[in-house]
Parts: structure tokens; C-alpha cells; sequence
């Protein structure tokens, strides 16, 4: 199981990490037990925390800047959507040598799919679809900047002129 460093410029982050940025940021849940949440996520370090939360830990300068508009927009959204959203339930900052804020979210339960497993195609897709008709109902206004927000007629010239 790889839980190390992905980037060469990602600071340390260990479960010692997440305990001490908990203890001392979010006393309430210290003592919880924390391990590695697998497979591993290459924007973000997470750890379970206890059963019910999840801390994620940005691995990058980069995805430290989503943590504001995760705090902002998931709680937004979440009413408006036919999906559980994961609403931040707190939001740290820097602190015991780990640069940039971070957040710990209820923990949602469930599994990735696994290659060779066996969807049924039509609810999946019917699913996506209510998801991405009620998310064109919410009202974007004041959303923030942000790449994977433009439109994909803006990254398409890279994409065609990119190998493989």
C-alpha cells in the first residue's frame, strides 16, 4: 500500500500528522483512530478518522486552493443535488509543520469500482443524469475560479495536440 510522498515538493503526511493537527485544531475528535484511506489520491492525503470522518490533507500547494471553495460550494450544493455531497464539518489550518488548510469531512460510505467489476449501465446512467440536470438548476453566480471550471472548448486545442 503506497501512502508516501507523490510530489516532490508535498510535505510530510503521516497518521502522527493527523493526529497532532486534530488534537490541537479539533479537540473533540482527538483519541480517534486514524489510518489511510486506499486507493491513495494524488490532490489530497486522506485518513479515516474514527468511523463517522474523513481528514483530507492537500498534497500540493495547488489543491490547498480548493479547500476554500469546498468550504464554500459543497454545503451550497448539497441541498440542491440528488447525491450525498461530503459538507465539510471543519475546516484547520496551518499547524504542526503542515503548510496549508485542510478539512475534515463525515465520512461517506461506499466503494470504487473495481476493473473487471459489472455495472448495470441504465441506472448508473439515468443517475448521472438527474445529477447533472439538477446541477445545471443551481444558480452559478459568484462561483469561483477555478481549471476544472472553463469550458472544455478552452482546453481542447491542448488535448488534440497532446500524445497519446
Amino acid at each position: 500500500m503506497h501512502t508516501g510522498k507523490m510530489h516532490a515538493d508535498e510535505p510530510e503526511i503521516g497518521e502522527s500528522l493527523v493526529h497532532r493537527l486534530i488534537a490541537s485544531q479539533f479537540p473533540g475528535w482527538a483519541g480517534l483512530p486514524a489510518e489511510p484511506v486506499v486507493p491513495v489520491g494524488t490532490s489530497n492525503a486522506m485518513y479515516r478518522l474514527g468511523e463517522d470522518l474523513v481528514v483530507r490533507l492537500p498534497r500540493t500547494a495547488g489543491a490547498a486552493g480548493d479547500v476554500a471553495k469546498e468550504h464554500h460550494w459543497l454545503p451550497r450544493l448539497a441541498p440542491s443535488l440528488p447525491a450525498t455531497l461530503p459538507v465539510p464539518l471543519g475546516r484547520g489550518g496551518p499547524a504542526e509543520g503542515y503548510p496549508w488548510h485542510w478539512s475534515v469531512f463525515r465520512w461517506l460510505d461506499g466503494a470504487n469500482p473495481t476493473v473487471g467489476e459489472v455495472v448495470e449501465p441504465g441506472p448508473l446512467a439515468a443517475d448521472l443524469a438527474d445529477f447533472v440536470a439538477a446541477l445545471h438548476r443551481v444558480d452559478p453566480a459568484d462561483e469561483p475560479p477555478s481549471f476544472r471550471s472553463e469550458p472544455p472548448a478552452a482546453r481542447d486545442n491542448g488535448r488534440r495536440t497532446r500524445p497519446g
